[in-house]
C-alpha cells in the first residue's frame, strides 16, 4: 500500500510540476486598421471611414487612406493623409477630388510606422465624381464616326485617344 501511496505522490508530483503556463495574448507591435463603408457618395465627391482597433505600440507617423481602380497602395496609388495625432477609434475624411465618374474603386485605410506600412481591408464603391474632377468614363460613348477612344485624368489635366490616332 505504502509503494502505492508513493507512486501516487510522484505521479501527482510529476503532473502538478509539469503543467505549463496558458499562453497570454501578445502585444502586436504593429496597428490594427479597419476600413469601413464609403458614405456620402456623390457628385461632389464620398467620404472615406475607417477605424484603428488597436494604436500598437510603434509609433504611427502618417496614416490615411489609399484609392486606385487596382490593388491601392502608399507608393503606387492616389492616397489621402490625416494630420492629426493618431489614436484609437474611428476616423474619416471627405474627398472632392481625383475622383471620375462612373468608375469602381478600391479604398484601403493605411497607416505607417517608422519601420512598417500597414492597410486594412480593401472597400469597394462606385464613384459619382467629384467637384474637382469633372471626368466621367463613359462605358458605351457616341462617338459618331471616331470610333474606339481611351482616355484618363488626373485633378488638373486629361486626355483623349482615339482610334484614328487623334489626340485631346
Amino acid at each position: 500500500m505504502r509503494i502505492k501511496i508513493f507512486y501516487l505522490h510522484v505521479l501527482l508530483f510529476y503532473l502538478v510540476t509539469s503543467c505549463t503556463k496558458d499562453a497570454e495574448p501578445e502585444m502586436k507591435h504593429y496597428p490594427i486598421i479597419q476600413t469601413s463603408d464609403v458614405t456620402n457618395i456623390d457628385s461632389k465627391g464620398a467620404t472615406f471611414n475607417a477605424e484603428i482597433i488597436n494604436i500598437g505600440i510603434d509609433n504611427i507617423i502618417q496614416y490615411g487612406f489609399v484609392f486606385d481602380t487596382q490593388e491601392p497602395g502608399i507608393d503606387v496609388s492616389f492616397n489621402k493623409t490625416l494630420v492629426t495625432k493618431a489614436q484609437e477609434g474611428k476616423f474619416s475624411i471627405t474627398l472632392n477630388d481625383n475622383l471620375a465618374g462612373n468608375l469602381d474603386y478600391i479604398v484601403k485605410a493605411y497607416a505607417r510606422t517608422g519601420t512598417n506600412i500597414i492597410y486594412g481591408n480593401e472597400v469597394e464603391f462606385h464613384s459619382k465624381g467629384s467637384q474637382w474632377n469633372p471626368w466621367d468614363l463613359c462605358s458605351h460613348p457616341i462617338m459618331d464616326g471616331w470610333d474606339i477612344a481611351l482616355g484618363m485624368s488626373n485633378s488638373s489635366y486629361g486626355f483623349i485617344l482615339f482610334q484614328g490616332e487623334d489626340f485631346y
